[in-house]
């Protein structure tokens, strides 16, 4: 507990962490699939949501929607390979999210009406991405770890802070378009 002006405010403190280090292979194979809205790209987001939760573990596939009107499939495969399509280091970038669980399939008409979202003139900023749970998720117990979201969801929905302002102040009512969609 911290006292501040004899008014007693709680703060937590984490005192012991646990971290299990894991074997990785010499090889790692990370693969990016961009699909626009004219190459179908709702169909294979819909796909998405039954396939990732359901993968083996050596298998991840990280989904992306942003602004430009592209949907990417990102996948990292740990396991032996010979050759690396693409070896180009990511660039490091800062951002703040909000992240939404999501535990039924969402629908495919769904993706379209967010499709039209990133064509408006504020979307185009905007990135959402879904990453899967289920597969080494799923067999972790909640006493294990202090990570109490992964019972029964197949995903979770990380949507980038798309509030760009890039002239004056940002009103009120401007910004809380995008709040009204959600």
């Amino acid at each position: 507990m911290v006292c501040t002006n004899e008014n007693v405010v709680a703060r937590w403190i984490v005192l012991d962490w646990k971290i299990k280090l894991v074997p990785v292979p010499s090889t790692v194979t990370v693969f990016t699939l961009t699909k626009t809205s004219e190459q179908n790209a709702t169909k294979l987001i819909h796909q998405w949501q039954y396939v990732a939760p359901n993968l083996p573990q050596d298998l991840s596939i990280l989904l992306t929607i942003s602004g430009d009107g592209n949907g990417s499939i990102q996948a990292t495969l740990i396991g032996p390979v010979e050759i690396l399509l693409d070896r180009n280091a990511s660039v490091k970038s800062y951002f703040k999210v909000k992240s939404d669980y999501v535990n039924q399939p969402i629908p495919e008409f769904v993706f379209k009406e967010m499709g039209r979202w990133f064509e408006d003139e504020e979307g185009r900023n905007a990135t959402i991405s879904f990453v899967p749970y289920g597969g080494r998720m799923d067999e972790i117990p909640e006493s294990e770890t202090p990570f109490p979201h992964r019972a029964g969801n197949l995903y979770i929905i990380r949507d980038l802070d798309i509030g760009v302002n890039d002239e004056d102040k940002t009103s009120y009512d401007q910004a809380s378009t995008w709040g009204f969609k959600y």
